[in-house]
Parts: C-alpha cells; sequence; structure tokens
C-alpha cells in the first residue's frame, strides 16, 4: 500500500452537504415575515379573500393585540391564553431541537 492510497469508504460519505447559513436566512425572511402580517397596516386594508391568510401567520395575533392595546381599536379574535400556549408549545419544540443539533454547532467566536 503506498502513501498517497486513501481507503474510498462509500459514495454517501464523499458527497458534499449543504450549508445553509441560518443568520443569512432569517435576514431574508424576517422582513418578509413582518411585511406578510398586519404590522405596518390592519387586517382591514387587505380584500376580504385575503384576509383569512393572515390567521395562519404566528405573528399576526401579537401584532393585533398590541395595536388593539395601544390605539384602542379593533379586536384581537384569538384568546390571549390559546396564544401563550401556542407560543410555549413553540419555545418547547425549538428548544428541543437546539438540544438535538447541539453537538454540530460550531463556535465562530
Amino acid at each position: 500500500m503506498s502513501a498517497s492510497h486513501v481507503p474510498q469508504g462509500n459514495a454517501a460519505s464523499r458527497q458534499p452537504q449543504p450549508k445553509v447559513d441560518l443568520a443569512q436566512s432569517l435576514a431574508q425572511l424576517l422582513p418578509l415575515w413582518m411585511f406578510a402580517g398586519p404590522v405596518l397596516y390592519p387586517r382591514d386594508f387587505l380584500p376580504a379573500h385575503f384576509r383569512g391568510w393572515l390567521d395562519w401567520n404566528p405573528f399576526t395575533f401579537y401584532a393585533e393585540y398590541m395595536r388593539q392595546t395601544v390605539l384602542a381599536y379593533g379586536h384581537a379574535e384569538t384568546p390571549l391564553l390559546l396564544a401563550l400556549a401556542i407560543a410555549i408549545l413553540v419555545l418547547a419544540i425549538g428548544y428541543a431541537v437546539f438540544r438535538r443539533l447541539a453537538s454540530h454547532f460550531e463556535d465562530f467566536l
């Protein structure tokens, strides 16, 4: 065996793995998410057939609740406790994913 001989292994181990930079992705997605939610406009500004889509945006409740609280108009249709339960569920899922993938994180600091 020569010194330049390297065992090949299986083909799957040699395939380059795509890397997604979370910071770059979030920098693009968060402004889109903000404009897709009713942060800069109330729900009534949208045509009636698009208003139902806002309910799929998890940030909609918080934007509408804050608008109701600060500006004292409109109403938030989702109860506050339901929104809190959903937020805690998302936090728990995010924490579980973080704990599972923490060994793969690299420290660049």
